[in-house]
């Protein structure tokens, strides 16, 4: 009887051979994970302090509201954090880095933007004047402060995650969840506002704001805006197998379409047709949609091709 050993070509698992290498971090890996950290852990502080007081303040005057809206959007922040991770099932970043980058949106994106627009409402009203500034302000902010505020979180998170992308759909995730967070964050401020605004009951404002906000236009907003620049940050640090003009270029074109879209989205287009309904935003939000969707679909074919061990031989997408 023979002794010997045979070695097979592949590994049992095809999953396995494709992990990155997080169980031995190297010095070159906490290195660049300590400074993103402790980052990431002053703008979260400051962010709370800047965001808390004002928050607080809202649940002395509303405190049976925020329990209501705590426990809605727990549960719909868990829902949509399952549906992202259906999404990406061959692929995903760890809790931790999920945690941050919801956070980011949540208390840093939140914070800062409102130091941000301050200064670019001072230049609207000095270049058009009052009625210029209510109406452009929302698309210029957006545009500007709100995303480049997202993105840097979603660097932030890329930099403290033990895990390296190996296709799109790992930044996506961590993209997604930066807007998500953000997102979570507006509809409780808006939920507040309209029910101190209009002496509405708790219940008629969740449901309004939650029915209007987070159903009707959830996947049009700001998870669709950080998503497709993650998708494209994604293809940028993921296909070395493209040539950099390519890469740089998908980069450009996320990020183009962040900003782009958003500002769209908050012009004053179609607002005097649709005064007081939301049917103008879903009409500006359907090619926006479409691209989107397209786009996480050309994700997915190609995580499924590189990382699904059943289409293993399957040439990647492009």
């Amino acid at each position: 009887m023979s002794n010997d050993v045979t070695v097979p070509d592949s590994p049992v698992d095809p999953g396995e051979s494709r992990a990155p290498e997080e169980s031995a971090p190297t010095q070159s890996t906490k290195a660049r994970r300590i400074p993103a950290f402790v980052v990431a852990t002053v703008l979260i502080l400051a962010g709370s302090a800047i965001q808390l007081p004002m928050f607080l303040s809202l649940v002395k005057q509303r405190s049976t509201l925020a329990i209501m809206i705590a426990i809605t959007y727990v549960l719909y922040t868990a829902l949509v954090l399952w549906i992202f991770r259906r999404i990406v099932k061959w692929e995903r970043p760890t809790k931790p880095a999920t945690a941050l980058a919801f956070i980011w949106g949540l208390l840093v994106v939140g914070a800062f933007q409102l130091v941000a627009n301050g200064g670019i409402a001072q230049l609207l009203l000095a270049a058009g004047g009052v009625k210029f500034y209510n109406d452009w302000a929302p698309a210029f902010s957006a545009s500007f402060t709100e995303e480049a505020l997202k993105a840097a979180g979603v660097l932030v998170a890329l930099a403290v995650s033990a895990r390296r992308p190996k296709t799109a759909l790992f930044v996506f995730f961590i993209g997604a969840t930066v807007g998500l967070g953000f997102q979570v964050l507006e509809n409780v401020n808006t939920t507040f506002g309209y029910a101190l605004g209009t002496d509405s009951t708790n219940i008629k404002a969740l449901g309004f704001i939650f029915g209007f906000r987070a159903v009707m236009l959830g996947l049009f907003s700001h998870i669709m805006y950080t998503g497709v620049f993650a998708l494209g940050l994604g293809y940028f640090l993921t296909r070395k197998d493209r040539g950099f003009g390519k890469r740089f270029g998908v980069l450009l074109s996320g990020i183009v379409f962040a900003m782009g879209a958003h500002f769209f989205n908050n012009s004053p287009f179609l607002k005097a047709t649709f005064p007081d309904s939301p049917v103008g935003n879903l009409i500006k939000a359907i090619v926006p949609f479409m691209i989107f969707v397209i786009a996480l679909v050309v994700a997915r074919r190609h995580a499924k091709a590189v990382l699904d061990p059943k289409t293993e031989s399957s040439p990647p997408a492009r």
